[in-house]
């Protein structure tokens, strides 16, 4: 973490894809994404288990590792979360960075018995650098894709990234129109993966930009 808060890319950043027996990464060249969204999901999460009276954080290194969770979240406004032929800044794992930053402003980690040793801190002004750019991006999923459907629980449950409705209902009500469907939503406009008539599993570069402009 501490290579990625100066560098942002692949190289740096913390896996977010893990073995679920050995809890060891998945190394994968053609998996380039940075899911920053996972990390902001993970603190959100934490916060709330905390919150609810649970005791999971005992030593001042874990204490140290969830600030730098923090400050790795931080940059997420700044970091170009996917990494191939589409270069893309979306505001998926902006609003999840910037719901985690919220949710540890000030809070104890320790819970309600902590002291101020264990207060963890967000800068203010990543946080309203991470707002300006998550409106300025919305509606839009990111620059190839004009939705998707994790903006879903981007802007609602669990994360809800904005609390102004002229930013969040012009999204969702593009990812209702545009996605759902009888049987549920699709990922995002003519998603074929995994279907009979789709047998690529890679898109070609510029092909989601069209298709979804």
């Amino acid at each position: 973490m501490e290579y990625f808060k100066r560098v942002q890319n692949l190289d740096t950043c913390l896996h977010s894809r893990l073995d679920y027996e050995t809890g060891e990464p998945i190394y994968d060249d053609h998996y380039k994404n940075l899911q920053m969204d996972c990390i902001g999901l993970y603190v959100i999460q934490l916060v709330q288990m905390i919150h609810s009276g649970l005791q999971i954080v005992y030593t001042k290194d874990e204490v140290a590792f969830v600030q730098n969770l923090v400050f790795y979240l931080e940059r997420a406004y700044r970091s170009v979360d996917q990494h191939s032929a589409r270069v893309n800044k979306n505001p998926i794992s902006i609003c999840m960075a910037k719901a985690a930053l919220e949710s540890v402003a000030g809070f104890n980690i320790y819970g309600y018995e902590g002291g101020h040793s264990s207060i963890l801190f967000m800068d203010a002004d990543a946080h309203s650098r991470n707002r300006i750019i998550m409106t300025n991006l919305l509606p839009r999923e990111s620059a190839s894709k004009g939705t998707d459907a994790s903006l879903i629980p981007s802007l609602c449950w669990p994360a809800y990234g904005t609390c102004s409705t002229s930013t969040r209902l012009p999204a969702l009500e593009r990812c209702l129109e545009r996605l759902k469907g009888v049987y549920g939503f699709k990922r995002f406009t003519r998603d074929g993966y995994a279907t009979v008539l789709d047998t690529n599993s890679e898109y070609q570069p510029g092909e989601l930009m069209v298709c979804c402009s």
